[in-house]
């Protein structure tokens, strides 16, 4: 029988700890991401109208373009079809 790696060691302490607590810190962690990254945007976005933003017009508009064809690729696909609506109660 192999010799555990490194890796093999924490993956078998990483599943000794319960679950919940496993899904709890991977949601705290992401939650955590998602507030980061949301605001460096509000700082970047702030320093964009304040005129001290090193961002280029032409970077600005291509980031904008990108941003839009992903929001079109997302909605468009998913979208599940024949679902019916649920009643508005």
């Amino acid at each position: 029988m192999p010799q555990p790696t490194r890796w093999m060691k924490l993956l078998k302490m990483w599943i000794s700890i319960p679950r919940a607590y496993r899904m709890g810190f991977l949601n705290v962690l992401t939650l955590g991401l998602l507030v980061w990254f949301f605001s460096q945007g509000i700082s970047k976005v702030y320093g964009m109208l304040t005129g001290s933003s090193t961002l280029t017009t032409p970077t600005i508009i291509a980031a904008l373009i990108a941003s839009l064809i992903i929001l079109w690729v997302l909605v468009k696909y998913s979208k599940q079809p024949n679902r019916k609506e649920s009643p508005p109660y």
